[in-house]
């Protein structure tokens, strides 16, 4: 039986407005030709790159919001990230990259204040952790006061060897484990709570100031690590990120 939007002989039927598309180029067949199985179709020519590949459905596809992606190492996040970045103006969300190495340049921060003056919705993803004397937290410091004052929703917390292995979230006080495998995530310590306890006063007071909703509002900005290779500090970005409305 064929299903809803299909075809009398069970082939999958174009949304409203879609036409076929092949890579980066018009295809002069239907947009209900097979190719290999897999059913290439863009709602507008492919300028938005809003494809329907395979079994993904066209709400997932519509709903994701657009992705700027700014800083040293963009293509490599963006590739983790699993992402076709688009120009800042186009955005629903930016992400700057903040090397803990080399900061920001110049050219970065222009892109930083175009995002104030868009209000667009903006965190700093801190990279090279592992590969600099400067922690997270000593990073965020220096973006808070090259950029605006920003947030840390995850604290990281090393192994004995000072490499990341764990974040710890300022609002559940829960550890991700991410020394273990899968990670794990379980209630902090005592100690932990303890030595955390000032970042997260810090923490609430200024998430409770900005007031509900301000992140999406490009109001309130959060910095997160990511380490290069893992998913430490790309899930909590995520989860970010799934809070962002299309603007589509």
């Amino acid at each position: 039986m064929a299903k809803e939007g299909d075809s009398a002989d069970g082939r999958p039927q174009p949304p409203e407005g879609a036409y076929p598309v092949r890579g980066d180029a018009d295809l002069e067949q239907t947009a209900t030709e097979r190719r290999d199985d897999t059913h290439y179709w863009s709602l507008d020519r492919c300028r938005n790159h809003y494809y329907i590949v395979g079994s993904d459905t066209v709400p997932n596809l519509i709903n994701s919001p657009k992705i700027a992606v700014i800083g040293e190492k963009s293509a490599q996040f963006s590739a983790q990230l699993g992402i076709s970045p688009t120009a800042l103006e186009e955005s629903d969300l930016a992400i700057f990259l903040v090397s803990a190495n080399s900061g920001i340049v110049s050219a970065d921060l222009d892109q930083w204040r175009l995002a104030r003056e868009l209000y667009i919705p903006s965190l700093v993803a801190i990279s090279d952790l592992t590969t600099s004397d400067i922690d997270f937290d000593d990073m965020s410091a220096i973006a808070s006061k090259m950029l605006d004052p920003i947030v840390t929703p995850y604290l990281v917390l090393h192994d004995d060897s000072g490499k990341p292995a764990a974040l710890i979230n300022l609002e559940t006080l829960n550890i991700h484990d991410y020394s273990k495998t899968p990670p794990e995530i379980r209630p902090a310590d005592p100690e932990h709570i303890e030595v955390v306890s000032e970042f997260q006063a810090e923490y609430l007071e200024a998430v409770e100031a900005a007031g509900d909703q301000s992140f999406q509002a490009g109001l309130l900005f959060p910095a997160l690590p990511w380490i290069e290779g893992s998913a430490m500090g790309m899930d909590q970005i995520k989860e970010l990120i799934d809070q962002i409305p299309s603007g589509s």
